[in-house]
């Protein structure tokens, strides 16, 4: 019988020993349990990759197991976690959904069947995810190598003959040795033009390995564009020049800098490349031009070629997985879709269109610094006197892209908008003692910025605070109990009802 190791994350001794008692129930497998009472002891416990599985109660005294989870998570354990509750809340389901949690249990239906069938379900998830992730890199891989297989002739040819060259060089100063005539200084000048040719091939494997080899998970890289752009044409340029294409490269000065994958963006250039080799086939005229633009924050290349355009019908379907317009042998229509996927990944932009004369155009935008671009967050502010509430809000929040600001009560919520009137969103539980609505509505009111109000309250006070609203706010009413992912879709969501 197989051993699961499940590792408790439980501040309370009690709940820990009630679950070891529902384990002491199975017949079926065999678990054996550790148990630990804090955040900071269970980080390095669920970091060690020891356990199958991890079962983490919400409430961890100061902490909360989805804080737990988050950090975890952000390290790279991807482990199975089974989230325990004392209250069904659906806020709190949306959060532990987003995190990726494997399952998620009201104590009060906490049963050995339940717990063990959680954990069947968690362990048989992950199997399977591990699985599809494989048959994914499996798959990506066969489409890299099946690229390079139509370039490999290309490139033999590329390298074939520079190895040429260097035979005779060095059958050329061998001859002059054993003659007797070769001096020191044809002996320099020949190792020269031998060490140039010895550099030539170095440059051809060196490109051949960075994209051949899996690069999905390597660090950002501060590179040159112009050594990628370079690499990938030298990748390409055996198929380029056997099918006597000609071939333009546009001033592309060195420094331009950005954060990347440096072999995912080789992969990407050598795709499209590739893909404009086989257009322009169909013609007489052959030729395939890059071009490089840049402004302040993104590098921009464009790869033009003879072809004339792709259809709007084709735009459409283009990027989806399997699509293709080659022959059967032709492609797996994979090509496009992933390429798109890594600019994408890279927080740039892919299209298609054409260019000023009327062709085929594919244009790619990259920030040059990857990590300081990113989209701009909605700001939002959570005015309530509960604690939890205003830190389960954020946490799901904040998973969405959100920047968060919490308050507790009037006076925190004024500063709050005093020192970032850019406030896009506020959440106002109405109810909190002592709040001056009357102030806080005229106050928003005259921002410039006009942020949004949800205002969450009991029923009876709703009809007096809406008749205290200030005809310039944008207010949407949630009556408790309410919809908690309403509430979030509003957060969200652009502009609701002016009042």
């Amino acid at each position: 019988m197989v051993t699961r190791k499940v590792l408790i994350v439980d501040d309370s001794e009690v709940e820990f020993e009630i679950l070891k008692s529902l384990f002491a129930k199975n017949s079926f497998h065999q678990y054996k349990l550790s148990w630990v009472k804090t955040k900071s002891e269970a980080v390095s416990k669920i970091l060690s990759n020891e356990y199958d599985v991890h079962i983490v109660d919400y409430n961890l005294g100061q902490d909360s197991g989805i804080d737990l989870i988050k950090e975890v998570k952000e390290k790279g354990c991807g482990d199975p976690f089974i989230l325990l509750t004392s209250f069904g809340h659906e806020a709190v389901d949306r959060e532990a959904q987003a995190l990726g949690v494997d399952e998620y249990i009201i104590k009060e239906d906490l049963s050995f069947y339940t717990l063990d069938k959680s954990i069947r379900y968690a362990l048989e998830r992950k199997k399977t995810e591990s699985i599809f992730m494989e048959q994914q890199a499996k798959l990506l891989k066969s489409i890299k190598m099946s690229m390079l297989g139509e370039l490999v002739s290309g490139v033999a040819h590329e390298v074939n003959n520079p190895i040429s060259l260097l035979s005779l060089l060095l059958a050329n100063m061998k001859k002059k040795a054993l003659m007797g005539k070769l001096t020191g200084e044809d002996a320099v000048n020949l190792l020269e033009k031998a060490e140039t040719t010895v550099k030539r091939m170095s440059k051809i494997t060196a490109s051949l390995t960075r994209y051949s080899r899996n690069s999905e998970l390597d660090p950002f890289e501060r590179v040159d564009f112009k050594t990628l752009v370079d690499e990938a044409v030298e990748i390409c340029f055996g198929k380029i020049r056997s099918n006597r294409i000609k071939i333009d490269i546009g001033p592309i000065s060195k420094g331009n800098y950005i954060d990347c994958r440096p072999g995912e963006i080789i992969q990407v250039l050598v795709n499209i490349i590739n893909n404009a080799v086989d257009e322009v086939l169909k013609f007489e005229d052959k030729w395939i031009k890059i071009t490089s633009t840049e402004s302040v924050n993104y590098f921009e290349i464009n790869i033009i070629d003879s072809g004339r355009g792709i259809s709007s019908e084709l735009q459409e379907k283009i990027y989806t997985p399997f699509f293709t317009t080659k022959k059967a042998d032709g492609g797996t229509g994979l090509g496009l879709s992933i390429s798109k996927s890594i600019i994408e990944s890279h927080s740039g932009k892919m299209n298609f269109g054409l260019s000023e004369e009327g062709n085929t155009r594919v244009r790619i935008s990259i920030p040059k610094d990857a990590k300081s671009f990113q989209p701009l967050k909605r700001k939002v502010l959570v005015v309530d006197d509960k604690k939890k509430m205003r830190a389960l809000f954020a946490t799901i929040l904040e998973e969405k892209n959100c920047l968060v600001y919490e308050a507790s009560d009037y006076s925190e919520a004024l500063l709050k908008l005093r020192k970032n009137e850019d406030i896009g969103k506020i959440v106002l539980d109405t109810d909190i003692s002592g709040f001056e609505l009357d102030n806080f509505i005229s106050i928003v009111s005259q921002l410039e910025t006009y942020p949004e109000i949800a205002l969450i309250g009991d029923s009876l006070k709703f009809a007096a605070e809406i008749e205290s609203l200030n005809d310039n706010v944008y207010y949407t009413l949630f009556q408790k109990p309410f919809d908690t992912a309403k509430l979030i879709d509003f957060c969200l969501e652009d502009r609701g009802q002016l009042g």
